[in-house]
């Protein structure tokens, strides 16, 4: 301001003068109101004090610019040069422009400028709070538009960064959130965007029991149901894992945060993991959910094969060649599809013919060196190299994400306010389901036509219909079961029966001595 370069201001009071006129460049301040703004209790000198503070601002390079007269104290300089007016300037233009490029270059400009926390260090003088909660009504906006802005120019990046950020900074706006689920399900990120909205619901229910709004309910829908113009188009973007079979989750994956660190660190050091673990217990899901967090630098592509439907041995290779599209089910032909790149073959329920994709495996990963493999099963293959992951029940320490599950599955039927009392009744309820996720997920969904206390009282009585719609081998407990039992053959049947005879848990030894199956080893049950 003294033409020789800025102004260096000292002292609490000093800095509170200038940037209190600042705030109002250009329109004089009277004394009584400068001193209400600055001293939250004045002394008796207090009007001594403040002439004395502007003397020497005048002294210090603001002669030419700090005025007095009747109306009061000025700052008398172009409100375009005061940094937070000019922000307001140009977040009040970009919001009336209605041409979008135009608005963009605005808020982008808007956005620079905003850099740190407006009146740093001043926080203590009462004209503050006023001044940043105004500056905060044109902030927010602001950041929304361009965000919005962003989303068409597909800079989902930004906006992930921003409104995670403004999300937390005002924990019970909607727009944010809805604008930050957006930019993550444009990324691919679907289960993040519906953490982000199903954490908003949990935050309304805590804070007085207000429902989701609509329109968070009605995204949240659309990202379930992979509507396109929503959720990110899968492309052949340099950097994008090249996916076969793999499925979008349409739900975000509760907990199992150490077993997704075990399957990364397992994969680092092994080329062949197992997933094991029982019926209903999310093997499939977890090995989804890590192969699709596994980036281009580690996997150039990715493919899937489904064994449920596969009965016999000698089927193994056909469905593997179905699934890596070579041109015939001869294992030289497999092979030579698969070699040459990085890649992940993820063998799904495999339980049922271990001997048969133990082998296959086996002379894949002695033939394809590029080659990792995730096997999902309820035992081990036990061949040369596999890393075991064992896939438990939420019990224990991991019990609070059962009823994590089961509140995420009951928000998708439109479930999502919750007492206390509600609560414990779930955790009880997830107990006695043993912490499996498929009988909390089936469970959870009939509330579509069942109050909690119906499905509860259901569940004691032994008569709880934990069906659904869907057809397959896990649309309901009962197929679950069912489907393991038609992988017996007829001794492990007869077995099965007897072992159903014990009231409660029993011994190898109790099953030796009492249990007797026809063509079993004298003395043994097998």
């Amino acid at each position: 301001m003294n033409g020789e370069g800025p102004v260096h201001v000292r002292g609490d009071i000093p800095r509170a003068i200038v940037a209190r006129l600042a705030w109002t460049a250009g329109t004089p301040v009277p004394a009584d109101s400068l001193i209400e703004d600055l001293w939250p209790e004045p002394p008796e000198t207090v009007l001594s004090s403040l002439r004395a503070h502007i003397s020497r601002l005048r002294g210090n390079g603001f002669g030419d610019v700090l005025g007095s007269g009747r109306g009061g104290y000025t700052l008398d300089v172009d409100p375009a040069d005061v940094d937070v007016l000019r922000f307001r300037e140009l977040v009040d233009a970009a919001l009336r422009e209605p041409d979008d490029a135009a608005a963009f270059e605005v808020l982008a400009e808007a956005e620079r400028m905003w850099a740190g926390d407006p009146f740093a260090g001043l926080g203590d003088f009462p004209f503050t709070a006023a001044a940043i909660e105004e500056l905060e009504r044109w902030r927010v906006p602001a950041m929304e538009r361009l965000a919005e802005l962003r989303l068409d120019r597909r800079d989902e990046a930004k906006v992930v960064l921003a409104m995670s950020d403004l999300a937390q900074d005002r924990p019970f706006d909607e727009r944010p959130v809805a604008l930050l689920a957006r930019a993550l399900a444009r990324s691919g990120r679907t289960s993040d965007a519906l953490e982000a909205i199903d954490k908003h619901a949990a935050r309304l229910a805590a804070s007085g029991g207000a429902d989701l709004p609509r329109r968070l309910v009605e995204l949240r829908q659309g990202i379930v149901r992979q509507d396109p113009s929503i959720v990110a188009v899968a492309g052949d973007d340099k950097g994008t894992v090249l996916r076969n079979g793999i499925p979008i989750p349409l739900t975000r994956l509760v907990g199992r945060d150490a077993e997704l660190d075990l399957i990364a660190r397992g994969r680092a050091e092994s080329r062949l993991l197992t997933l094991v673990g029982p019926a209903g217990v999310g093997k499939t899901r977890l090995a989804v959910e890590a192969a699709r967090r596994t980036p281009a630098t580690v996997d150039e592509v990715q493919w899937l094969v489904d064994l449920s439907a596969i009965a016999e041995p000698e089927d193994v290779a056909r469905a593997l060649a179905s699934a890596v599209g070579a041109p015939s089910n001869d294992f030289d032909a497999v092979a030579a599809r698969i070699s040459g790149r990085r890649g992940l073959l993820l063998v799904d329920n495999a339980e049922h013919l271990i001997g048969a994709v133990a082998a296959l495996v086996a002379e894949l990963l002695s033939r394809c060196e590029g080659l990792g493999v995730i096997v999902t099963s309820r035992e081990a293959l036990r061949t040369a190299g596999e890393r075991v992951i064992s896939v438990e029940p939420f019990a224990g320490p991991t019990a609070g994400d059962a009823v994590e599950l089961f509140l995420q599955r009951a928000a998708d039927t439109g479930a999502t306010s919750w007492t206390e009392e509600d609560r414990d009744r779930i955790a009880d309820l997830c107990r006695r389901l043993e912490g499996i996720p498929l009988a909390i997920e089936l469970t959870a969904a009939r509330l579509d036509v069942l109050s909690l206390e119906e499905v509860a009282s259901s569940l004691e009585e032994g008569i709880a219909d934990t069906g659904s719609r869907r057809r397959g081998r896990h649309a309901s407990l009962e197929n679950a079961i069912a489907w393991s039992i038609r992988l017996l053959d007829e001794r492990e049947l007869a077995l099965l029966s007897q072992l159903a005879l014990f009231p409660a848990s029993f011994s190898l030894d109790a099953v030796a001595d009492i249990c007797l199956v026809e063509g079993a080893a004298s003395g043994s049950s097998r």
